[in-house]
């Protein structure tokens, strides 16, 4: 795992699935302050309230994308925990 706080030369190893920028393998904790991932968070959130168009005038696709981006990991999250609850 990498974090993107630290200068890329002092990474340990190479990059998740060799590319350069693929998120899966940087910290979460740098992840979470990045603008586009807190813009997602933002559309998603609107979204589960239905007042997207009301907060992101237009529904440009990056919007909607990052939007459906957000929901498949909350999903994907919630399921986990469940799974988890389950086990015990």
């Amino acid at each position: 795992m990498h974090c993107g706080y630290m200068p890329r030369r002092e990474w340990v190893g190479s990059p998740a699935f060799g590319l350069p920028h693929d998120t899966a393998g940087y910290c979460p904790g740098w992840l979470v302050s990045q603008p586009a991932v807190l813009d997602g968070y933002r559309a998603w959130k609107a979204r589960e309230d239905k007042c997207l168009d009301l907060y992101f005038p237009g529904l440009d696709a990056p919007v909607l994308e990052a939007a459906d981006i957000a929901m498949q990991a909350v999903t994907a999250f919630r399921n986990d925990e469940i799974r988890k609850l389950k086990e015990r």
